[in-house]
């Protein structure tokens, strides 16, 4: 049975005529996507192949007319491509971000929420696992008892740190679907579990990210730290003013931040609310919590 095609015109805009070029520069980066293939006539794009591989492009190319229609100053952005999404590098707080990734060993990295520490993270780890540049992902968050007792929730062990880390299967789900991810799950490619699993092993040509960093002690960070092997890399993310940590404990970001700075192959990141993507409203809520904590 053959499968079904669509194509698809979007004409650019008269308007953003003058981005032409950099929007079709940023399209050459999705020419990997499997089953489609672009092409320019006069003033309109055509995308041609499977309708979902189609869907993603159109998305792409509209959110590029978009930003240029807004009158922003139009950059050529990298991005990633996966079976279910295409990631783009919005600010320049996320491209330094990246690129500390890539060049150095470890990363620390500091940032409110809604600025894709966690998400960009993956993004580059699913990119090197692709790409065989590692063998594994492995992606880990500290189990803190936010106000609720481990022990008085119902279910076995699985079933109560399944909350925790949650996040990290639907960021991995978003940009592989469903069936990949368990197909990655099952054969031990991607392992997603609760920091104190991470104790006693070493992880050798694997990318592991440590997620809600602030949320562990100085004694999990220098364990997890420790972990490290050949032909690895290691991300470091959390949001210090959302730590879930009992009142005068010392959160082990802060205190890595410190401690290994001047190590080589250690790189830093601090991103701020001008690096947030999700919707505007998000940057005004962290803004006046911040104007609150300074009285």
């Amino acid at each position: 049975m053959e499968r079904a095609l669509t194509r698809t015109e979007i004409v650019i805009p008269k308007e953003v005529a003058i981005y032409k070029e950099d929007i079709l520069k940023n399209l050459e980066s999705l020419e990997e996507i499997d089953n489609v293939k672009i092409k320019l006539e006069d003033n309109k794009v055509v995308i041609y192949g499977e309708p979902e591989s189609v869907k993603r492009v159109e998305a792409f190319l509209l959110d590029q007319i978009s930003v240029s229609k807004k009158g922003e100053t139009f950059q050529s952005h990298r991005v990633f491509v996966f079976d279910k999404k295409i990631v783009r590098i919005l600010t320049p707080g996320q491209k330094r971000y990246v690129e500390e990734i890539e060049k150095n060993h470890i990363v620390l990295a500091k940032g409110p929420a809604g600025t894709g520490k966690s998400f960009l993270a993956i993004a580059v780890g699913l990119n090197m696992l692709k790409n065989n540049l590692v063998q594994k992902m492995i992606l880990t968050r500290p189990v803190v008892e936010a106000g609720e007792k481990l022990g008085f929730l119902p279910g076995d062990i699985q079933q109560k740190v399944d909350p925790y880390i949650r996040p990290l299967y639907d960021f991995l789900e978003e940009l592989l679907g469903f069936e990949k991810l368990t197909k990655y799950v099952e054969k031990n490619i991607i392992e997603v579990a609760p920091l104190a699993y991470m104790r006693g092993r070493t992880f050798k040509y694997s990318f592991i990210l440590l997620d809600e960093a602030q949320n562990t002690t100085p004694m999990q960070m220098k364990m997890f730290l420790t972990r490290f092997g050949e032909g690895s890399k290691m991300v470091v993310t959390g949001d210090i003013t959302q730590t879930d940590l009992d009142i005068g404990k010392t959160s082990g970001l802060n205190h890595a931040w410190e401690v290994l700075k001047g190590i080589k192959g250690i790189g830093f990141v601090e991103l701020t609310e001008k690096d947030v993507v999700r919707h505007d409203i998000v940057k005004e809520i962290i803004k006046a919590y911040e104007r609150w904590e300074t009285k």
